[in-house]
Parts: structure tokens; C-alpha cells; sequence
């Protein structure tokens, strides 16, 4: 019994584990947008490029870096 609930310990805190980085992603893709969202409200438009291409390194699939790169080179 001992062994079974051991078990089922390590598989549960490998699973928690093994998602930690894509909520960690999200985050960190998140955190650059913001900046690049100051920096776009500033017209510092090449700042705020830098920073949603990097939300995207981290994220490939965030639609708000892609909608604010559509925005920047269209200007």
C-alpha cells in the first residue's frame, strides 16, 4: 500500500512537473508583450518590435505579439 501511494506521488509530481514550463512560457510571453505594449503607447515603435519578437521566441502562437507586429509594420 505504501508502495502504491508512492507511486502514484511521483507520477502526479511528474505531471505537474512536466507543464510548469508552458505555464512558465506563457508568462514570460505575456510579461514581454506588456513592455512591448508601453513601448508601442510611447511611439517607440522599433522598442516595442524588439519586444513582441521576443514574446514570440518564447510563445510562437500569442496573438497579441503578432496583432502589435502587424500593426508596427504597417505603419
Amino acid at each position: 500500500m505504501k508502495n502504491n501511494l508512492m507511486t502514484i506521488i511521483m507520477v502526479f509530481a511528474i505531471l505537474i512537473i512536466g507543464q510548469a514550463p508552458a505555464f512558465a512560457q506563457e508568462g514570460i510571453s505575456e510579461y514581454l508583450c506588456e513592455i512591448g505594449e508601453g513601448y508601442y503607447l510611447k511611439g517607440q515603435y522599433n522598442d516595442a518590435l524588439h519586444e513582441f519578437n521576443k514574446a514570440l521566441m518564447v510563445n510562437p502562437q500569442s496573438p497579441k505579439a503578432k496583432s502589435y507586429i502587424r500593426k508596427i509594420t504597417v505603419r
